[in-house]
């Protein structure tokens, strides 16, 4: 089965890296300036509470947005499919579900064929067939 697994992993093309579309650094960047502005002001008592509170909100929920695009724009740059194959190579326990992941991405059907009654070695290798996604069965 490993075999099957890092052939298919193997056989993917790497897609091509996008070019950032968005570069959110200097937006993040004004936005937080703009918040330190509004605290000095209000530390003054050049605005109102609820005015401030209310700015403040208003620019904090901005920011959250922009950091989540851009942190979501990080992850999305990160995934490859060599990354996959490295997953799959790291058999450590704490690995198993993203390893099911991979399995459940590049294997269509897995069918175990009977070997008899009170066996106890491994089985054949030609008492299981794998298909990958894909693949046309016989």
């Amino acid at each position: 089965m490993n075999e099957v697994v890092e052939a298919a992993l193997q056989l993917r093309r790497p897609q091509p890296q996008a070019a950032p579309t968005e570069d959110l650094s200097e937006e993040i960047k004004v936005l937080e300036e703009r918040i330190r502005g509004l605290r000095a002001r209000w530390k003054k008592g050049e605005m109102e509470d609820e005015d401030y509170f209310d700015s403040l909100s208003h620019l904090r929920s901005e920011l959250q947005m922009l950091r989540t695009r851009e942190a979501a724009s990080v992850v999305k740059e990160a995934r490859t499919e060599t990354d996959a194959l490295a997953v799959w190579r790291d058999e450590d326990m704490q690995n198993l579900e993203r390893r099911r992941a991979i399995v459940a991405s590049v294997i269509q059907e897995c069918e175990v064929f009977s070997v008899g009654r009170g066996r106890k070695k491994p089985p054949e290798p030609d008492s299981i067939k794998v298909w990958p996604v894909a693949a046309e069965r016989d």
